[in-house]
């Protein structure tokens, strides 16, 4: 895949509001939200991707949703919050053989760098000591700019005095 940045926010920490949002508008919804933005426009998303919309909202007249390609759950709703499809499909492919298998939606290969993500996401609000940007070799699971001759101190995560 090609290289990406992420900014990450957290702790009430927000992004400045998109332009495209009309007044009164929430940005994501109340278990947080996602904001994509690309050479051509603007996602916006609620937790956990739910709800997708593209900015401005107008745009959306025009959108066309893509012939779906990746496998769906069987009992899924399309709402995390309230199925509980993607344990079940787990769950599933962990009883079945692996010559009969079908893979889950959510397997290590895709949910592994997933998650890297997201550590290093939770990594860069906790280590905000440095007052520096975090740069993450991700082929070698490492920080490029943070060396062992570092004061420890500043990437305290406890906050204590």
């Amino acid at each position: 895949m090609p290289e990406v940045d992420v900014y990450w926010y957290d702790g009430g920490l927000l992004p400045d509001r998109p332009k495209e949002l009309t007044p009164g508008m929430m940005m994501g919804d109340e278990n947080g939200g996602i904001i994509f933005i690309g050479k051509k426009g603007k996602i916006m998303t609620g937790g956990n991707g739910m709800n997708a919309t593209l900015l401005p909202v107008e745009s959306m007249k025009h959108f066309q949703k893509p012939k779906a390609w990746l496998h769906r759950i069987k009992g899924g709703n399309g709402d995390n919050w309230t199925s509980n499809a993607d344990e079940q499909d787990w769950i599933r492919a962990a009883k079945e053989s692996k010559e009969n298998r079908t893979e889950t939606s959510s397997n290590f290969a895709f949910s592994g760098p997933f998650n890297e993500m997201v550590v290093m996401g939770v990594l860069a609000v906790r280590l905000q000591g440095p007052n520096r940007s975090l740069l993450w070799d991700g082929d070698n699971m490492r920080f490029t700019n943070i060396s062992p001759n570092d004061d420890k101190r500043c990437f305290r995560t406890d906050h204590a005095p």
